[in-house]
């Protein structure tokens, strides 16, 4: 139930703006206040009951409440400031357009939930929470306002949706828009013209978006970017302590993170979904594998021995009759088919669907467990291993990074033909996803050396397709064609900054260990050429490489961009290299 204070916000909101709306026609004043006090009731009821509770890989059979188990992050601006986040106060105080970016799992979905329930108590705003994926299914010409306001229903009479565009004009809403990477590509751009569009049409409502790093983000042009800080071990702790779980092996697992596991395993500890599977994980096998792909593998296996009666000489079958092992390889194909679809929820018709296709995929290849039951495998996904857990008509993983990781497995598995043919393509479908998820990542530490051949080499080899002869160095950075300039940095100084995307430059360069933007002969090089094609240290200068002449071409190539292609291209070298001498191996091998 929703307390009286949230049941009279909308109400309350009314009032506090009694002053800017009785300069709105009466009858639009009326149907103003008559829906808003019935209508938002309604909604903020449902939503508040929606919002404040989620499943987690800890809590599967029912929500709980998410103020019992959440540490709030702690998010960066741009001058380096940290803001904790107690109420929303903390963040609209620092502008009205705010874009939050934090990797997988770190917490943002439930920060955005708690600045709903924030907003709730502030009693200031109202707030409309709104999950971006649920665009992927609309039509092209969908209408903002509509998909907004489509859960409160009183958009159909005309003369409602005339008092809510008027309120709107007025600033009374605070939209909170969850999940801006989980749009298709493919409709990103209209995305951004409809909601740049609507910033400056009402422009007195209070925005704020959360995303995974999509890049700078420039395409959001009023919007400040806040990064999400991983927890500090302080916050770990706190975490840990929150879990409704064992008392002992919450002991154990704090003692060990507190005196040595924090500082060894940080990129884990940090993040809150890793820290909740370290947590389980440890509790199960008492270590915590170093590497990200080996840490999920656990997890997964952890999940599964949790659903066994744990009686010994006892393990409960599993109700689609497959192994574990089979589990694990259908499941991998789900997640490669949906992640490159970039489908992460489904209803129940879509998820058997799919899981068709994969059938198919076994029956061609001969495997044996190609006959499993569609239904009693998705109920062992929801119920066995928790990967999957249903929330309203639609099943939803119960995190992304798990089809992720299941993605990498599907393709660590493939024969070097489709290992290629599926990776490149999913690639250069998107090479920014590509970058910024960790399905690469993974499958690089999975499997190197079948990544470098069968994935880089060939991302290699298709961006030379057009070179003949000549400095490979030019060909790469023209063809690259970086728009580059000198921009503000978190220091304050003008920094040069790269928009890039090509498929190369994005996995390359990840894929070698550059510290090259902070190397001391880097910045000195950076300088010089900032000052010799600037006036002003203070001017931001665009950067055209085909203007640079040559002592400014010279000073580029030693600047930390220019670097990272020389590097680049070194390591394209040293792949054509191993993989020639492989094959030459292999060969001298059989050759008597």
């Amino acid at each position: 139930m929703v307390d009286e204070l949230q049941k009279g916000l909308a109400k309350s909101v009314i009032e506090k703006y009694a002053e800017k709306l009785l300069s709105m026609p009466k009858t639009l004043y009326d149907c103003l206040k008559i829906d808003l006090d019935e209508a938002f009731d309604k909604y903020l009821a449902n939503a508040y009951g929606k919002f404040s509770k989620a499943k987690t890989l800890l809590y599967t059979d029912k929500p709980r409440s998410i103020r019992d188990f959440l540490v709030t992050p702690r998010l960066e601006y741009k001058s380096g400031e940290r803001v904790s986040v107690s109420t929303i106060n903390d963040i609209i105080e620092i502008d009205q357009f705010i874009l939050i970016k934090g990797s997988g799992g770190i917490g943002k979905s439930m920060l955005m939930k708690h600045l709903f329930l924030s907003e709730l108590d502030e009693n200031g705003l109202i707030p409309i929470f709104f999950e971006l994926r649920n665009l992927n299914d609309l039509a092209d010409d969908y209408d903002l306002t509509d998909v907004l306001f489509r859960e409160i229903y009183i958009l159909g009479n005309p003369l409602a949706k005339r008092a809510v565009e008027y309120a709107l004009s007025q600033g009374l809403f605070l939209f909170l828009l969850d999940g801006y990477d989980e749009i298709k590509s493919e409709r990103t751009v209209g995305f951004i013209k409809r909601l740049n569009e609507y910033c400056d049409k009402y422009s007195e409502n209070f925005f704020i978006i959360s995303s995974r790093p999509q890049g700078d983000f420039v395409e959001f042009v009023r919007f400040s970017v806040l990064s999400t800080c991983g927890l500090d071990k302080d916050q770990a702790i706190e975490l840990v302590q929150k879990i409704d779980y064992d008392h002992s092996s919450k002991k154990r697992f704090i003692d060990a993170l507190d005196s040595y596991l924090y500082e060894t395993h940080i990129s884990f500890a940090s993040n809150p979904l890793l820290l909740t599977m370290m947590f389980l994980t440890y509790s199960d096998w008492a270590q915590i594998p170093a590497q990200i792909h080996l840490f999920y593998s656990h997890t997964f296996d952890t999940l599964l021995l949790k659903h066994d009666a744990r009686k010994e000489g006892y393990i409960r079958e599993l109700k689609s009759g497959v192994s574990s092992e089979a589990l694990k390889k259908i499941f991998a194909q789900l997640c490669f088919i949906t992640y490159f679809n970039e489908k992460n929820e489904f209803t129940h018709s879509e998820l058997v669907a799919v899981l068709q296709k994969v059938k198919q995929n076994l029956n061609n290849s001969k495997t044996d467990f190609a006959q499993f039951d569609a239904d009693n495998y998705i109920c062992d996904l929801s119920n066995a291993v928790s990967m999957l857990y249903k929330e309203g008509r639609h099943y939803r993983f119960i995190h992304r990074s798990f089809q992720e990781y299941f993605a990498a497995v599907f393709l660590r598995e493939q024969f070097d033909d489709n290992m290629q043919m599926f990776g490149v393509r999913l690639i250069t479908k998107d090479p920014i996803r590509a970058r910024s998820d960790s399905v690469f990542t993974m499958l690089y530490d999975m499997a190197q050396e079948k990544c470098e051949k069968n994935i880089l080499l060939p991302l290699y080899k298709e961006f030379e397709k057009d070179y003949i002869d000549g400095s490979k160095y030019d060909f790469y950075l023209h063809k690259l064609d970086p728009y580059m300039s000198f921009s503000m940095s978190n220091s304050g100084v003008r920094r040069l900054t790269w928009y890039q995307s090509d498929s190369i430059v994005y996995l390359a360069s990840d894929f070698i260990d550059l510290e090259l933007s902070e190397a001391p002969h880097a910045i000195e090089a950076e300088n010089k050429l900032r000052d010799y094609i600037s006036e002003s240290d203070k001017f931001v200068k665009h950067v055209n490489i085909d203007k640079l002449d040559s002592v400014a071409y010279e000073l580029f190539k030693e600047t930390w961009i220019g670097l990272t292609i020389s590097h680049i291209l070194a390591e394209r070298e040293r792949l054509e290299d191993k993989y020639s001498l492989i094959i030459n191996d292999e060969y001298d091998f059989f050759e008597l």
